[in-house]
């Protein structure tokens, strides 16, 4: 195998995600092609992905079918491509919309399952630590001064509240 460019190449769950290529087909998920490839430098297992994401709690974005499903760690698919964006599962979740220009972000589990449907108004960070930053109401982005941020918990509760100028908690 040729050596790979460290630009190319992003680590997650033990399999390396690397640039392959460019292929038109891959439009909708910048052009780009990316393999898999284990510790050795060699493929994890036969595939090629459009749009492909590191490995994230043993599961992977991949844009096929002009949309994002997951894989598992051995290429199979583990959840069907159905959503225009998403995150990456952690600690057991990921953040994931059907239509692009959906606000508000559903969280699914390991099989699809929708845990925490439509919470926040434009972006949905992954969980750490038990919560999920998420922007809850920015009428004029989320950077502006009266954006309200806050962190969901894992049942989909708003626990904290706050925008630049103040915090509470709920």
């Amino acid at each position: 195998m040729k050596a790979l460019r460290s630009d190319w190449v992003r680590r997650g769950d033990g399999l390396l995600l690397a640039r392959a290529g460019h292929s038109d087909e891959c439009g909708g998920a910048g052009g780009d092609v990316f393999v898999y490839l284990d510790e050795r430098g060699e493929s994890a297992f036969d595939g090629r992905f459009c749009g492909a994401r590191e490995f994230s709690d043993g599961l992977a974005a991949v844009w096929w079918d002009r949309k994002y499903g997951f894989i598992d760690k051995s290429g199979t698919s583990a959840i069907p491509p159905l959503y225009e964006v998403v995150g990456d599962f952690s600690e057991g979740p990921a953040a994931v919309k059907l239509d692009g220009r959906e606000k508000s972000w559903s969280f699914i589990d390991k099989t699809g399952r929708i845990v925490i449907p439509a919470v926040g108004d434009g972006r949905a960070e992954k969980f750490e630590r038990g919560l999920a930053a998420i922007d809850i109401d920015s009428p004029n982005g989320y950077l502006a001064a009266s954006a309200v941020w806050g962190y969901v918990d894992r049942t989909g509760r708003i626990v904290a509240r706050f925008t630049r100028a103040r915090s509470f908690r709920w």
